[in-house]
């Protein structure tokens, strides 16, 4: 027995992929995750400080060529 998503859901899938089609998006989420740690090195560990949320936004304007490669070791990050 198959299932026929309603008109609504059909219109937020429709959305959703829209989205994702036009923009990058990368993950940094660390919900869930349990880490005996505190939350600046949990953040650091995942990922999501903001060191590496600046790092991951170069990388992704770089790959677009909005921005110059050299731009991380410029402003001297990782």
């Amino acid at each position: 027995m198959s299932v026929t998503p309603s008109p609504s859901i059909r219109l937020q899938q429709a959305a959703t992929a829209q989205v994702q089609a036009a923009l990058q998006l990368t993950s940094i989420g660390t919900g869930g995750f349990s880490l005996s740690d505190n939350r600046a090195n949990a953040h650091g560990h995942f990922g999501a400080d903001i060191e590496s949320i600046v790092v991951h936004t170069l990388r992704t304007l770089v790959s677009g060529s909005e921005v110059k490669p050299d731009a991380a070791e410029r402003y001297g990050l990782g």
